[in-house]
């Protein structure tokens, strides 16, 4: 459960992060 929760947080950071260099 903590795992999953890390990923997803994780997988936003990054979504986020391509967002903001494109």
């Amino acid at each position: 459960m903590g795992l999953a929760s890390g990923a997803a947080l994780l997988t936003a950071f990054i979504y986020t992060l391509a967002q903001s260099l494109v």
